[in-house]
């Protein structure tokens, strides 16, 4: 994933493996991503951002089971990525 936090890009979050469900991601002191929480375990609601462009997500890249890469841009526009392997010659041996 790949953020704005205060009008500034950030770090990307890279998370291998995320089971379904909500979760919130928080960006600490150091400027790192701690890892996923579950909303249900924060002890207030937790409201996103939604107008302003200083604080938002600015890409999701995810992998399905099948395989595919997908993104979702600013915009919420599902996209299949291009594979990674295009373009490369492969030789038969």
């Amino acid at each position: 994933m790949e953020a704005t936090l205060h009008g500034n890009p950030q770090t990307k979050v890279d998370i291998v493996v995320l089971p379904t469900g909500r979760y919130f991601v928080t960006l600490e002191k150091d400027a790192k991503w701690d890892y996923p929480a579950v909303l249900e375990e924060f002890d207030r609601y937790v409201r996103p951002y939604t107008r302003t462009e200083r604080y938002r997500v600015n890409k999701i890249t995810f992998t399905d089971t099948f395989g595919a890469r997908w993104s979702i841009d600013t915009q919420g526009r599902l996209e299949r990525e291009p594979r990674r392997d295009a373009g490369r010659e492969t030789t038969a041996t």
